[in-house]
Formats: C-alpha cells, structure tokens, sequence
C-alpha cells in the first residue's frame, strides 16, 4: 500500500489537487481532538488512496479531485479501516489540502463523504 499511497499523493501534487494530511476514525471530536487514542485508528493512507482524478464531463484533457465514499455503511468495512470502538459511536475526521488551503471535516461513521468542498475550507488567521 506504500507505494500507492506515494504514486497517489505524487499525482495530487501534481495537480494542486487534494493530499490528507489527517484522517482518523472511531471516538474523535469534530476538531479532529482524540481523547483516548485506543478509541481511534489512523487512516490517512486508507483515505489517500481513496482520492481520484475524475474527467470533467464535457471537456477533454480536464480533470478534477475527488474524495467520494458513499454513505449508508459503517467505514470500519473500507479498506484500510477497522472497527477501533465497537459499540461506540464512530466518526471521521479528515484535514486535507486542496489548491493550497487548508480544509477539514468531521462526518458520522456512516455519512457520505464528497470531498474538496467548499465549507471544508479552514479560514485563515492572522
């Protein structure tokens, strides 16, 4: 899976696209804060890889980013992931970069995920 993960995040550089800095799933707070780390599986790579380039529809050549996992099911059945808290209730936390700005999100375990999206964008600080 390394190299995958390498080849992945190579193309998503190479297109300004989306790369996961974060990803974390089981018992986690919407700003991505982990109380107990037995209670959590890191799955930055699992999500990685999960990330597409997708055609525009009616243009040539043109491609887009795109993180999709359809909702309706426990995460812990992708590839990559696990169940960290059974009988707990699960989240995902994700902070990726996209276009060089920071986004996250934090959705229920069984939510659909559609990702860059605009409301996922971190204000900037100053």
């Amino acid at each position: 899976m390394v190299e995958r993960v390498r080849r992945c995040i190579a193309e998503q550089v190479e297109v300004n696209g989306v790369v996961i800095e974060k990803a974390v799933y089981g018992v986690v707070s919407p700003c991505g804060t982990v109380e107990d780390p037995n209670l959590v599986v890191d799955v930055t790579d699992a999500v990685q890889v999960l990330v597409h380039r997708v055609a525009v529809p009616g243009t040539r050549g043109h491609y887009r980013s795109e993180l999709l996992i359809n909702g309706g099911h426990s995460k812990a059945e992708l590839e990559g992931f696990f169940d960290p808290a059974p009988g707990e209730a699960k989240h995902l936390f994700v902070r990726y970069q996209f276009r060089g700005s920071s986004h996250e999100f934090h959705v229920d375990d069984t939510a659909r995920v559609s990702a860059p999206a605009a409301h996922h964008c971190v204000p900037v600080e100053f």
